[in-house]
């Protein structure tokens, strides 16, 4: 708890805001007191965070791995995923029974599980010899299956957490329904209308589950198009610009980018569990804005990795998915 009220803390979105930062370091952890759920999530957080200080760098590996795992830092891993399933625990239970008195509480913890989401891959690509294996696409999907129905339960709640600490994040989506946006990079906004074509192809047809699909993928790339819209990439995403922009960017138009895992919406979740390949290629635009968030430590290297894991995977169900990947892994430098 020292160690996340002291330092893992400040990766938390949107610190620029003084307001955040009080409820980060010193709310989140005092309501942690009262939700069991929510204390072995900081703990599990801050816990993973040690575990990325910990790692011995890898001077034989190519310059963008982010390290290899020393003893110290592969106890820090399996404490912090031993910690996130004891949350996991006493959560489930919670997520059916939201009230004001700890919808702050599970609001909190699930900002948290999907950072740790997150780092997962870009620290399971850094892991060598006794570290972690895990396989980081199923990994972090598995991660989100646990917040099924998180955006439901906050539009019941908004007005609740409204009132409370976390009002200065929770208006992030609100622009969405104004339809007030638009993608200002062709390239981006050409990137994006493919995965569009491609749903009306594969899903838009009379059947029942097809619609299913064809619905839930619409959302996933509307708010998909959403978090681009509020990115402002410059003409070229090479990596200099890239980083320019996460530096430029304010937190709150980052933090459209974790929010799109909670609002893409619980069935979305499934499909990729599934290994729905839409899916799968609509998350993997989803990734590249992960180089947005490159200055936090959960986001470092996780994108590419995720972009990578995913292509491969794919890649084996015909070559027509080489072409359709090509996009995104130009973006994170893998072509």
């Amino acid at each position: 708890m020292h160690h996340y009220s002291t330092s893992a803390y400040i990766s938390c979105i949107g610190l620029r805001a003084t307001e955040t930062i009080e409820v980060w370091q010193s709310f989140v952890p005092s309501e942690s007191l009262k939700h069991e759920f929510l204390l072995n999530g900081i703990l599990a957080f801050a816990a993973l965070h040690i575990a990325k200080l910990t790692r011995q760098p890898d001077f034989k590996a190519k310059s963008n791995s982010t390290g290899s795992f020393l003893s110290s830092s592969s106890f820090y891993f399996q404490k912090a995923v031993e910690y996130q399933n004891l949350a996991f625990e006493s959560f489930h239970g919670v997520l059916q029974n939201v009230t004001p008195d700890n919808c702050s509480a599970v609001f909190g913890f699930s900002i948290l599980t999907m950072l740790f989401a997150i780092a997962i891959p870009g620290i399971e690509d850094a892991s060598q010899g006794g570290g972690p294996n895990l396989n980081s696409m199923q990994s972090i999907f598995t991660l989100f299956e646990y917040l099924r129905g998180l955006a439901s339960i906050i539009e019941v709640s908004k007005d609740w957490l409204a009132s409370g600490p976390f009002r200065v994040v929770l208006g992030t989506f609100d622009d969405y329904t104004t339809d007030n946006w638009r993608i200002t990079n062709a390239d981006a906004a050409q990137a994006l209308n493919r995965l569009t074509i491609l749903n009306d192809e594969f899903n838009a047809s009379s059947s029942a589950t097809e619609l299913s699909k064809f619905a839930t993928n619409k959302r996933a790339i509307s708010l998909l198009e959403f978090c681009y819209a509020k990115q402002n990439f410059p003409p070229a995403l090479t990596d200099e610009t890239l980083a320019q922009t996460a530096k430029d960017s304010s937190d709150i138009y980052r933090g459209h980018i974790v929010g799109w895992l909670g609002m893409a919406g619980g069935d979305f979740v499934s499909q990729l569990r599934q290994s729905d390949s839409l899916s799968l290629l609509i998350f993997v635009h989803w990734a590249i804005l992960l180089g947005n968030l490159e200055n936090f430590w959960w986001s470092h290297n996780s994108g590419k990795v995720l972009v990578a894991e995913i292509a491969g995977v794919l890649h084996t169900r015909g070559e027509e998915w080489e072409e359709r990947t090509r996009w995104a892994r130009g973006k994170v430098g893998l072509l």
